[in-house]
């Protein structure tokens, strides 16, 4: 079992599959999460607490956030992305999110 805290509760690993794996989801399950890599894998994670809390923190687990992808909000669940040229600005010396043109990025 993996858990992980959020601000408001946890998200737990279910299972994977994808790719030869041939474990059976349950997407009926209340208050689960699948995520995607892209790549043809899959993970159920179950999650306490609030939806918005269990994104950003399985967003933060996804290899590839920071240097250059950020995750973006989709509907109940994120997409990863590369960060748009303007997503970084320069403010007093340092650079930081421009979170006021990208509201719905939440982990970057």
């Amino acid at each position: 079992m993996t858990l992980h805290r959020t601000d408001s509760g946890s998200v737990e690993f279910l299972c994977r599959w994808g790719n030869g794996q041939g474990t059976r989801p349950n997407p009926n399950r209340p208050a689960t999460l699948i995520t995607d890599d892209g790549d043809g894998n899959f993970q159920q994670w179950k999650y306490r607490g609030r939806l918005e809390d269990a994104l950003v923190t399985l967003a933060h687990l996804e290899r590839g956030i920071g240097e250059n992808n950020i995750a973006v909000r989709n509907g109940a669940g994120y997409t990863v992305m590369q960060a748009p040229r303007d997503f970084w600005i320069e403010r007093d010396g340092e650079y930081v999110p421009n979170l006021a043109a990208y509201p719905d990025v939440i982990a970057y």
